[in-house]
């Protein structure tokens, strides 16, 4: 019988494990749970990122209402803070949700690149 000793990555802030360093560490930076993380959805369309602290405050408005004046991404991060303070579960009906795919959508048509119209 053989042993084998295998090293497993985990990241800080979620239970999501990995096999390589290198994607742990991407992992950690830009995940949902992570108070300080990089969201890149507001990086590739140049929008200003809020701290995750400033995102839950804004969540009082309603998570339409946040998703509307962030991306949905950050959106997504508040409300599954929100959730993790309060206790909810995953299937709670007192959590805090919205509609994630639906706000995408909005998000896409309106930071979709415009075509120029050539004239010929």
């Amino acid at each position: 019988m053989k042993v084998r000793r295998v090293t497993r990555f985990g990241c800080d802030y979620c239970s999501k494990g990995f096999w390589r360093r290198s994607l742990a560490l991407g992992h950690e930076e830009r995940c949902l749970r992570n108070p300080e993380r990089v969201c890149g959805l507001c990086l590739r369309n140049n929008l200003p990122q809020k701290t995750l602290t400033e995102l839950v405050e804004l969540l009082d408005l309603g998570p339409e209402t946040l998703a509307e004046q962030t991306c949905p991404m950050c959106a997504l991060a508040a409300c599954m803070e929100v959730n993790r303070q309060n206790g909810f579960g995953r299937r709670s009906e007192d959590a805090w949700s919205f509609d994630y795919q639906q706000a995408m959508k909005r998000f896409d048509r309106a930071h979709a690149p415009q075509e120029e119209e050539v004239e010929f």
